[in-house]
């Protein structure tokens, strides 16, 4: 019998340590902050080398404290991913540890960030290399990986090396090599493979210490994909700051990088940050070039006083033995400059005076156009058979132009062409042929190309690219017609204007003429559309392929892995209906992964909105995550599994709509500081697996549809399939909207949210207050002062109760003032009021409803004051009475 359990002992421990050899997913579970601690990793356990490490929204949810990882140890993993946290920002990890991660098989990698926030790595002690990372070599993986919408900061301590032949690829995110803090001497980042950027934004920058910082680790090319990418610097004080490469490479006739330094200056002037490369790029009438015989813009210098910052100035590139990259040396013009000499590097400053118009006369060719007007409405005219005879226009500054007739670019010398706006802030208007001589053209930098042309402006006479690289292209269906164009979105948005009637986008998927793409072959990029019109109730509907079919994230042509799908622009009017279904995944539960949608407001309503009409599916590791300023609206039965992450803007879950099903119920819900949520459709989270709505400190919640013109609608319910949090803190507290139309005397609709039996609300406010705001919109009826109301804000159904601080509350139950507060403040000020529980919910249930009542007039208050008084005199006098029997009594 001994012998017997010795043998199945052993056998135990062959199994459990042969299941320990399998590749595992350990994630951060936000217990504690010691990595080395296997409670602080779900399941238990430490990674290690056949491991992957990953940071997620798991154990992060508000309350809980943020337990940064700190890494004392030397580890090895096979990949860590950072991913960001239920609080919306990423994390921190520090410590005098080293790591090592890398991941060699196709298109994976040693370190991934996805999602949105900064990731700050801090390690070891400063002397030795305490992050080395591996992976593939190509263009899908590498050792590090930057996805859009994040940036990885390397810092302190940290010493990082690349090894092997992995490249270090920028999917549209930010890698910042920082001496600005910890020990400013460090070389952040040493590698002799390739630094890929691809798809717009994607940006490499340099921070500098005040006693200098020259970077000299990077020795091999700095390689730019498709899009508007970035190498940026930011220099300390005085402090000097150098940037030295191995060699520049353009792997993309479409991507332009833009050397940006946030100063007074452009790099490579006096006083200003260098960039080096060991061997010179190519350069071309004084210009960096793709060919030395003819000049083809593609690099670009800027500046701007700070990162976010609409100041911005630029000029095409040149490459200096000495000072390295600097701007071209330009020759300025307020008139026509298409006479100037043959190679001429044109800045084109205008009139001084505004609204004027300057024709242009002959064609010699320039080697590139800078405009940067000095008045406003500056209109440059071309002429119906002119050229502006150069393959790069760029618009500097601050003011919009305009370009009319003619050809935009050379007529006769081939290569890419490319229009840019510098400055997030400008327009560039231009009737102009982008077409003429047959050739790519990409629209590139973050500001906005209008289209004005009455006719086709890309009519290609065989197949051609048009690539949108960053910004915002506005046309029309008639202007912007690609029967012979491919449409690439690498980082920015098509803007159609629909002020003639709505418009149907309907292109095939593909890489080919007449289609749209987001990835192509090692191009890469995220982007969309938007919609602008001067007439009301226009709609653009967006139906790839023409049939509604379904598409697959990180599938084809479609978006990838690390890049957005985008919607609107800051100029932005009108709403976008999204038509086909989106797969997130392949349905499979594998690696964590986020789908980023990010709408931007733009100059409109929120009425002005994207709209998903296709079901969203999706497998429990991979999450939605809605960013941007604007407002998505989810119109389908969606059957994705897992969370839904609301960082900014509005979403909306519209009427018969719901996230989750009964057959396919999702994870949390989770709104962030400064989001909302909204709808009239049904939030199903998995109550079995403890997944619930939850509205974090800052965030807002509402019932009923917040664009609609239906009153009904306005003042619906949001139905909730599980628990709801709502939580405050002092900085921030959270808000529960609710939509309020008089709809006779002392009657009232109201939006609310409804609770399912048998879920609870809990209220989780602390010491903290929650915001009740009512809105009563512009020509719906208002509230009267001396009426009452009765507006239930929340209801549960059967067995569900409204929880404040674990703390049941039972029906005529009225909360303290210290808990609340009323906005808008002409409402809290016309009416009393209060918050208390009543029985009025569904079979059962309780609900949380706001009685408005008048305020009393003056002399009724006095009256009350008075009678109040006389009740209070005559207490107090019988009390003294009485206690001074008591006393006599000897009580």
């Amino acid at each position: 019998m001994i012998r017997w359990i010795g043998l199945c002992l052993g056998m135990v421990g062959v199994l459990s340590g042969s299941a320990r050899l399998l590749a595992q997913n350990y994630s951060w579970n936000n217990s504690s902050t010691t990595w080395e601690n296997s409670a602080s990793w779900s399941p238990a356990g430490v990674p290690g080398a056949t491991d992957v490490a990953q940071f997620e929204v798991l154990g992060t949810v508000y309350p809980a404290t943020l337990r940064q990882p700190v890494l004392n140890s030397s580890v090895t993993v096979r990949q860590l991913r950072l991913s960001s946290h239920a609080q919306f920002s990423g994390w921190s990890l520090s410590g005098s540890g080293t790591l090592a991660a890398g991941d060699t098989s196709t298109g994976n990698f040693g370190l991934m960030t996805q999602g949105t926030g900064t990731f700050t790595i801090d390690l070891g002690n400063g002397t030795l290399t305490s992050l080395t990372l591996n992976g593939p070599t190509g263009s899908t993986g590498g050792g590090m990986v930057v996805g859009s919408g994040t940036q990885l900061v390397l810092t302190g301590n940290t010493i990082a090396q690349v090894d092997g032949t992995a490249p270090i690829t920028l999917r549209g995110g930010t890698l910042v090599l920082d001496n600005s803090a910890g020990n400013p001497s460090l070389q952040r980042l040493t590698t002799s493979n390739a630094i890929q950027l691809y798809g717009g934004g994607a940006t490499i920058e340099f921070r500098g210490a005040d006693s200098g910082s020259i970077f000299t680790g990077l020795t091999g090319t700095l390689a730019v994909g498709a899009g508007e990418t970035r190498l940026r610097t930011v220099a300390s004080g005085a402090g000097s700051l150098t940037v030295n490469f191995g060699a520049l490479s353009r792997v993309n006739p479409s991507g332009h990088l833009f050397f940006e330094n946030i100063g007074s200056g452009f790099i490579g002037e006096a006083g200003q940050p260098q960039v080096l490369f060991t061997t010179a790029p190519v350069t071309s009438q004084g210009m960096i070039s793709t060919s030395t015989s003819t000049p083809i813009p593609w690099a670009v210098v800027a500046r701007r006083s700070s990162a976010g910052s609409a100041d911005v100035v630029g000029r095409w590139a040149n490459y200096h033995s000495v000072n390295g990259v600097v701007a071209t040396t330009t020759t300025s013009f307020t008139g026509n400059f298409n006479t100037a000499s043959a190679g001429t590097h044109v800045l084109f400053i205008g009139p001084s005076q505004a609204g004027q118009t300057i024709t242009l006369t002959g064609s010699n060719a320039l080697a590139s156009v800078v405009l940067e007007p000095q008045a406003d409405n500056t209109t440059l005219s071309i002429g119906s058979g002119g050229q502006i005879n150069t393959l790069g226009i760029m618009l500097s500054g601050s003011r919009d132009m305009t370009i009319t007739g003619g050809s935009l670019f050379s007529t006769s010398t081939p290569g890419p062409r490319a229009l840019i706006v510098v400055n997030p802030t400008t327009r560039l208007f231009t009737s102009s042929n982008l077409a003429a001589h047959n050739s790519p053209v990409t629209i590139s930098g973050p500001g906005m190309v209008v289209l004005t042309g009455t006719s086709n402006q890309i009519a290609f006479s065989s197949p051609q690219n048009v690539t949108i690289g960053g910004g915002t292209l506005r046309a029309t269906a008639t202007n912007f017609n690609p029967v012979t164009a491919t449409v690439s979105l690498r980082g920015g948005v098509l803007e159609y204007d629909i002020s003639n009637g709505n418009y149907i986008f309907n292109l095939a998927l593909g890489t080919g003429a007449n289609q749209v793409n987001w990835t192509g072959a090692n191009d890469f990029g995220s982007g969309g559309f938007s919609a602008y019109s001067t007439t009301a109730g226009r709609y653009l509907f967006v139906n790839l392929f023409g049939d509604a079919r379904k598409l697959t994230w990180n599938n084809g042509a479609f978006v990838a892995d690390g890049y957005a799908l985008k919607f609107g622009s800051p100029y932005s009017n009108a709403p976008v209906a999204w038509q086909n279904p989106i797969q997130m995944d392949s349905l499979t539960p594998g690696r964590y992964l986020v789908r980023e949608i990010q709408v931007i407001r733009g100059a409109g309503t929120d009425a002005d909105r994207t709209i998903l009409v296709g079901v969203i599916s999706g497998s429990p590791t991979t999450d939605l995550l809605k960013t941007g300023s604007g407002t998505l609206e989810l119109a389908a039965q969606n059957t994705y599994r897992g969370n839904t992450l609301i960082q900014a803007g509005t979403l909306i879950v519209s009427d018969n709509a719901s996230i989750g099903t009964g057959a396919s119920r999702s994870g949390d819900i989770i709104v962030g500081s400064g989001a909302r949520l909204a709808g009239t459709g049904t939030l199903m989270p998995d109550d079995a697996t403890g997944k619930q709505v939850i509205v974090q400190p800052g965030g807002t919640i509402r019932g009923g549809h917040p664009n609609e013109s239906d009153a009904g609608l306005r003042t619906g319910v949001l139905a909730i399939n599980s628990p709801l949090a709502i939580r405050s803190s002092a900085a921030n507290p959270a808000i529960l909207q609710a939509e309020v139309h008089r709809t006779g005397t002392d009657t009232a609709n109201v939006s609310r949210l409804n609770v399912g039996a048998p879920f609870f609300v809990d209220l989780d406010l602390g010491s903290n207050k929650l915001v009740i705001e009512l809105i009563n919109p512009s020509g719906t009826p208002s509230l009267l002062t001396h009426e009452t109301y009765n507006l239930p804000l929340i209801t549960t159904t059967g067995d569900g109760r409204i929880r404040l601080n674990g703390a049941v509350l039972d029906p005529g139950t009225a909360i303290n003032r210290s808990y609340y507060e009323l906005r808008p403040s002409q409402i809290a000020s016309g009416f009393d009021y209060t918050l208390r529980i009543t029985a009025d919910g569904s079979g059962g249930g309780v609900a949380l409803v706001l009685t408005l009542v008048p305020v009393p007039e003056p002399s009724a208050i006095l009256g009350t004051v008075a009678v109040v008084g006389m009740v209070g005199w005559a207490i107090r006098r019988r009390w003294k009475r009485d206690r001074h029997s008591e006393v006599l009594a000897g009580v």
